[in-house]
Formats: structure tokens, C-alpha cells, sequence
């Protein structure tokens, strides 16, 4: 009886020999049956445990759904919260592409009242959005922008980086200090399993960010979350550009 540790084994040989290279989709569990004549049991266990390990990562999607030998987390300081003008994703991914899933003006959100200080009747700008390299999905946005610091916003620009939103748009008198940001590591749900193409019980990192002024006041926030199996942050000292 073929044991789960050879077809591991296997599997590890042919990316040591780079046959099966970074970025490389393993062939169908039907390959593996047939030619170690095991049970799909058998190779879904030794499967398992190469994601569990990090050598392999499995991705759904539209013409992306399979099991591939993963490719070494992208290092971004917690720091650097722009994704369209990041140099080191733009030279990964190429253009970064902005989709506005949902943009609407709400009051009394839980989110805004406790992170912002803002009061049950003023207006914020929420924003949902998901920014891609290629087609494939980078980061899913949830954005507060409220309306007394940003009264002239235009809902156009939701579609740019938010390093270039809030020197246009903030109210005069106001200017853009230092960032906030807590990273939870949560499992995603199944509406993120749709928007980032990952699988159930994937590990998603969520940025909680806070940017405030000069003066400490907090001016907007949002919640950005990230596959966990694609990125990792770092805390070293890095300014945002």
C-alpha cells in the first residue's frame, strides 16, 4: 500500500528539481492515483500537509481553481498602505487595477463611531473596493471617508490611491500625519473566499488603519484584507510614498 509520505516525496523531488516550479499547477489528483495506484485519500493527505506547510497553496477562481507550489510571501511594511503606487508590486503585477464594488454615503456606523470619534448624524463616505495585478486580486478595501474633512471628494477618484485622495480632497486646515495599524490574522469568510479567489479556511490578514493629522485627529480609516498565504508585514521603519 503507497504511503501519503511518498507522494509527498515525490512532489518535493520534482520542485527540488524545479519541474514542478513556483507558480506551477499540480496536475489533477486522478495523475497521482493512477500513478502511485493510491487512493484519492491517500494523495489528498500528503497534499494537505504541503499547504499546511507552505510548499504548495490552493486558489479558486474563475481559471485559477487548483493546487499550486506557492510562491514566496510579498514583505510590505505596515507602513506602506498604497497598493496602485507601490514600485514593488507595480513591477510584480504590472498596472494595478482599481474595481469600486459598492460606494455610498451612510451615518451612525459602528466602525466610523468608535475608530473616528464621529457623532450618530454626520455623514461618512463608505467605499468598497478591490484592487488587482492582472486579474488577480491583491486587496479587498473598506474605506470611511467622512464628509466634514472631506467635503469635496468626488466619487470618481475612489478608484485612485489613497496617498493621492487626501492631499486633494481634505478640508483646508487639515494635513495628513501618521498612520495607525493593527493586523489581525482571521480566517476568511465566505465572501472574501470570493473576492480574494481563496479557499475555505484560508488565512486572511486584515489591516486595521487609522489616519490622522498633524494634530492626532483622525480624519478616515479603513479595514484592508489581505490573502495570508500571498503576503506577511513587517513593522521595520519605512515611509509611505
Amino acid at each position: 500500500m503507497v504511503m501519503y509520505t511518498e507522494i509527498k516525496n515525490y512532489i518535493l523531488e520534482c520542485i527540488k528539481k524545479e519541474e514542478y516550479y513556483i507558480g506551477y499547477k499540480l496536475p489533477p489528483e486522478r495523475e497521482f492515483t493512477e500513478k502511485f495506484s493510491a487512493s484519492r485519500m491517500t494523495v489528498r493527505r500528503a497534499v494537505d500537509e504541503l499547504i499546511q506547510e507552505g510548499v504548495l497553496i490552493k486558489k479558486k477562481g474563475k481559471g485559477i481553481t487548483g493546487t499550486y507550489v506557492s510562491i514566496p510571501k510579498k514583505v510590505r511594511s505596515i507602513n506602506r498602505i498604497s497598493i496602485s503606487t507601490d514600485k514593488e508590486l507595480i513591477h510584480e503585477y504590472g498596472q494595478i487595477r482599481v474595481e469600486v464594488l459598492e460606494k455610498k454615503l451612510i451615518k451612525n456606523h459602528s466602525i466610523t463611531n468608535k475608530l473616528l470619534g464621529l457623532l450618530p448624524h454626520e455623514e461618512v463616505y463608505q467605499v468598497k473596493r478591490v484592487q488587482y495585478g492582472w486579474d488577480i486580486p491583491i486587496v479587498y478595501e473598506n474605506i470611511f471617508f467622512p464628509l466634514k474633512y472631506f467635503p469635496q471628494i468626488q466619487e470618481a477618484d475612489f478608484r485612485q490611491s489613497l496617498t493621492t485622495i487626501a492631499p486633494l480632497y481634505l478640508r483646508e486646515g487639515f494635513k495628513q500625519g501618521k498612520n495607525e495599524v493593527e493586523i489581525e490574522c482571521l480566517i476568511a469568510t465566505p465572501r472574501l473566499m470570493e473576492l480574494l479567489s481563496v479557499t475555505r479556511d484560508s488565512p486572511i490578514l486584515q489591516m486595521n488603519i487609522i489616519v490622522r493629522d498633524t494634530q492626532g485627529v483622525p480624519l478616515y480609516c479603513g479595514k484592508d484584507s489581505y490573502d495570508g498565504n500571498s503576503f506577511k508585514y513587517s513593522s521595520h521603519n519605512e515611509v509611505e510614498e
